[in-house]
């Protein structure tokens, strides 16, 4: 969007699917970490990545292509090799720390919350539904089955979705529908 290569509304759709956990974290921290077997991880990944091609399809309905403009598309700027390796690190910052405040701050929401609630399994589900990680961890902890990790995996946790909201504010978002193309995805990731 930020270069014209979609239209604001383009942007705030693909929003709706192309939120995906990476590989590494899902094969290899979740599925050889938390569930012991790569085998485990690389199904959640496919899982979730199904899902996104479901919703991709959904989200699209019977939608005209737009073009973006050419005013838009003309906006990609040059840089020379030093400029280019200055944004970069400053883009690698600024997103390293939007990703560490909102994990320490929900990891801090859960733990206060979890001095109040007492049984496990709503511990359980609070975890995963405000942040991944910890989610994945405390599904561990109940040997919870595959598809539950799906879910967790698929919905993304608020952590992740303020991360994403608070990285796109020049594109107009419908909040509703964000959030319910999260549910969707963490329920055919399930069902996948």
């Amino acid at each position: 969007y930020e270069v014209g290569a979609v239209t604001q509304k383009q942007a705030a759709r693909m929003l709706c699917f192309c939120i995906n956990a990476g590989p590494a974290f899902v094969i290899s921290a979740v599925g050889t970490g938390f569930l012991k077997s790569t085998d485990a991880g690389i199904i959640l990944f496919f899982s979730q990545i199904c899902a996104s091609f479901i919703l991709s399809i959904i989200s699209s309905g019977n939608k005209k292509f737009e073009q973006p403009s050419l005013r838009s598309r003309n906006k990609i700027i040059k840089f020379t090799s030093s400029q280019a390796l200055i944004e970069s690190a400053l883009d690698a910052a600024h997103g390293m720390i939007n990703m560490c405040c909102f994990v320490v701050l929900f990891s801090a929401y859960i733990n206060l919350i979890n001095l109040f609630v007492k049984n496990s399994k709503v511990s359980v589900i609070i975890s995963f539904i405000m942040e991944v990680t910890g989610g994945c961890g405390a599904l561990t902890k109940i040997n919870a089955p595959l598809w539950a990790f799906a879910l967790a995996l698929g919905w993304g946790g608020i952590s992740v979705h303020f991360q994403i909201l608070s990285s796109v504010t020049n594109i107009k978002i419908n909040i509703v529908q964000f959030f319910i193309y999260r549910l969707m995805h963490g329920a055919l990731s399930a069902f996948i």
